[in-house]
């Protein structure tokens, strides 16, 4: 066991330093990842020798090597991603972790002080940590378990196809963001897709749904500093124009800097104006509400549903962007004077920002365009089901929250509208 203590620390040492490169994006921190598992496992591998021969019977030794297998198990699901695939997968890593924190306090070989370096527990727990730092994590992460109770407009799978465009390096993607958005209408009988295509007459000819959300030219996805381009060329958005005008039936999501911005050309041709910018509510405490009861959420085919079920009297959003409305447009969100409009040069800096006067200004709106139909909104998160990333999951934001108890009608009633089954007569 000497070369073991002697570099008792390397491995742990090299992971610090890969993280550290990671902070800086610095090159070749996965050459230093690499190694240091590979110096992981052969410590490992002393340690699991050490305990077979410590073992009392051909049983001891089997636990051994299974649990030998469980922690390496446990060390590299992190860095695949574990945290990034929702509640379900982190449950059933919390209980491989748990089941590995019962084998080590089993074993008695390993009763002495924590900080002993021959200790098989203190080694994983170090590596284990530092491995989670080095381990890739989204801020959020979509809530696949939200599922309200409501009754489906289609059955499975019998619904019209919905097309998620995912070409225009989208924050939203169907098993991304939006997956919370795309479980929600597959539980109503839609068929959602992913549109992994440039808009143009030929792709767009198949296609009778689509939903943009948050789209951003290529040059912004790393750079949300500016300047902002377009996501979107002339041809696909007189591609999108023309498609809309001949019976298509969008719906176009673009929310707080730079996604505003990188939309605003598409929204102009529809006659929408983008704010570009961002939102924020004046009283910082509590939610975005827009409710009937301060007119902010407006009465119509789409906010009143077409029974009690679908009735929609308050929507909760996230930040976002305000939208001048087309006079043809039917506003379903206004803000009035809790909210202001900012233009910062990067979105979080507010330092020597003017608050703009945005009362009156939409949030949310639809339309008759030509033989089709279009729905847009200035924020993305009110149709998602997200979890903090890692193990916070007590916060939620979106549809899953629980001050938005309606949003989910809402997307329901927009799609439902959208595809027809909802009329302005209804």
């Amino acid at each position: 066991m000497k070369f073991t203590k002697s570099l008792y620390f390397l491995p742990a040492l090299v992971l610090l330093v890969s993280y550290f490169f990671k902070l800086g994006m610095i090159p070749n921190q996965l050459v230093l990842l690499g190694f240091s598992l590979l110096l992981i496992l052969v410590f490992l591998l002393i340690f699991l020798i050490r305990q077979i021969k410590r073992s009392k019977d051909i049983g001891e030794k089997i636990v051994n090597v299974a649990c030998f297998i469980l922690i390496i198990s446990a060390l590299f699901l992190p860095l695949i991603g574990v945290f990034e695939q929702g509640i379900i997968p982190v449950v059933i890593y919390l209980i491989l972790i748990g089941g590995l924190s019962f084998y080590f306090i089993r074993l008695k070989a390993d009763s002495s002080s924590f900080f002993d370096q021959s200790n098989y527990r203190n080694f994983v727990i170090l590596n284990l940590l530092l491995i989670i730092f080095n381990s890739p994590f989204q801020e959020v992460l979509p809530d696949i378990s939200y599922s309200p109770t409501f009754q489906a407009e289609y059955s499975p799978n019998k619904g019209p196809e919905v097309y998620i465009d995912e070409a225009h390096n989208n924050l939203h993607t169907r098993k991304g963001l939006y997956a919370t958005f795309s479980n929600l209408l597959e539980k109503d009988g839609y068929n959602v897709k992913s549109f992994e295509q440039k808009f143009t007459v030929k792709s767009l000819k198949k296609i009778k749904f689509l939903v943009i959300s948050n789209a951003l030219h290529l040059q912004n996805v790393n750079d949300w500093n500016g300047p902002v381009a377009s996501a979107f060329t002339k041809n696909e958005i007189k591609a999108l124009n023309d498609w809309v005008d001949n019976g298509g039936s969008l719906f176009f999501i673009a929310d707080h800097i730079p996604f505003g911005e990188a939309s605003a050309d598409l929204a102009l041709s529809f006659g929408f104006n983008f704010s570009k910018g961002s939102v924020i509510k004046l009283d910082e405490k509590g939610v975005d509400l827009f409710s009937r009861n301060r007119n902010t959420l407006i009465s119509n085919c789409i906010t009143e549903g077409r029974n009690s079920s679908e009735f929609v009297d308050s929507i909760v959003t996230f930040t976002g962007q305000a939208i001048e409305i087309p006079v043809d447009a039917r506003p379903i969100l206004l803000f009035d004077d809790e909210f202001a409009h900012y233009s910062p040069e990067t979105r979080k800096n507010l330092d020597g920002v003017k608050a703009e006067n945005i009362v009156g200004m939409s949030q949310g709106a639809y339309m008759q365009y030509g033989s089709g139909r279009i729905v847009v909104f200035g924020e993305a998160a009110m149709f998602t089901g997200q979890l903090p990333a890692g193990l916070s999951f007590w916060k939620k934001i979106g549809m899953n929250a629980p001050e938005a108890k309606n949003n989910y009608k809402l997307l329901l009633n927009t799609m439902h509208w959208l595809d027809g089954t909802l009329s302005d007569e209804n």
